[in-house]
């Protein structure tokens, strides 16, 4: 009986180690700001028979509209549509992206694809969509209700929040824009 139960055990863990797949992590939305660069968080699995296949000669490339659709980004080329730069390095399966200047005609759903120089070539069928904004959302002031004296001076601060300082906003106010 216990040669049974070791038996079952083994078959269990084996399972487990050896019954992953492709499979891809990333935020099903994110909200972009027109003129901006986007972060897109991305992690990936893949089926265990390629593990050797993953080297850091890989390349990562999204997609965008459809899982087969036009290649809009590429890492090993900078002259694709969208410019950017993949951060995640993708033998230790992180596909994290940023994209730069994104636009409002860049609303669309991306979808990531993996190419070794090995047979590992697959595009995740799961994909994030991107709603580009032109205007960032109404500030919000705290507290809402704030009584001022005439004749007095009054501070006030904005603040936009940015976690990408290569690409910061661009305002239309700026003299030094772009």
């Amino acid at each position: 009986m216990i040669e049974a139960e070791r038996f079952i055990l083994i078959g269990c863990l084996l399972q487990g180690a050896l019954g992953r797949k492709f499979e891809v992590w990333m935020p099903q939305s994110i909200e972009a700001l027109s003129g901006s660069c986007v972060l897109i968080p991305c992690r990936f699995d893949i089926d265990y028979k390629y593990d050797n296949d993953l080297t850091a000669k890989a390349i990562g490339f999204w997609r965008k509209r459809l899982p087969y659709g036009k290649i809009v980004f590429n890492s090993s080329r900078p002259d694709k549509k969208i410019k950017g730069t993949l951060i995640g390095k993708l033998e230790e399966k992180n596909c994290t992206t940023i994209l730069n200047r994104f636009l409002l005609s860049h609303t669309d759903t991306y979808f990531f694809r993996l190419e070794s120089q090995t047979p590992l070539m697959y595009v995740f069928p799961t994909g994030v969509k991107i709603n580009v904004q032109d205007s960032p959302p109404k500030p919000k002031i705290t507290p809402e209700r704030v009584e001022v004296m005439e004749g007095t001076s009054v501070s006030l601060s904005c603040f936009c929040c940015s976690p990408l300082s290569q690409t910061p906003p661009k305002s239309d106010m700026d003299p030094q824009a772009e």
